[in-house]
């Protein structure tokens, strides 16, 4: 006999005399305790997070359907929310309304703290750019020909 028939036999013998034992065993199977409203609410809101982490690092939900990039900054601000939501729930360890009013208001901290930063960066960086020097030159032509047109009262001189 070659090796390999030689084997299957061998391992299809084993396999029927350890099972027969391993099948008589009365094991009790424990009860599913672990599974309460406060896991699942917590697994849900996982796998939902990682489905709009996943949306918004690569454009896509189950690598098949496209987003539309107008969809981006709105999944990121979901994103956020469902990530301080989602920390603050895992942290109080139950399920009651006081740990989802703390988790609601902890979310909306997070989006508002994320939009202090941009706006600080906003005031702080406007001006090292191109546009916004032009805006400002722009903007300082629009104050000086107000003031010019307050103090004469007239815009004639200016355009003709």
């Amino acid at each position: 006999m070659k090796f390999k028939n030689m084997f299957a036999i061998v391992t299809t013998l084993f396999v029927l005399m350890v099972a027969t034992t391993a099948f008589a065993q009365n094991a009790l199977v424990p009860p599913a305790t672990s599974l309460t409203p406060y896991v699942m609410v917590t697994t849900v809101l996982g796998v939902l997070l990682g489905f709009v982490n996943n949306g918004i690092n690569k454009g896509q939900i189950l690598q098949n359907i496209s987003l539309p990039k107008s969809w981006l900054p709105w999944l990121t601000i979901v994103g956020s929310f469902l990530m301080n939501f989602m920390s603050s729930l895992t942290s109080s360890g139950v399920l009651t309304k006081v740990s989802l009013w703390n988790a609601c208001t902890i979310g909306i901290f997070g989006i508002i703290s994320a939009g202090a930063g941009t706006a600080i960066q906003n005031h702080t960086q406007a001006h090292n750019s191109d546009s916004a020097k032009k805006a400002l030159a722009d903007g300082a032509k629009v104050v000086a020909i107000l003031c010019f047109v307050a103090v004469t009262g007239s815009v004639s001189t200016i355009t003709g």
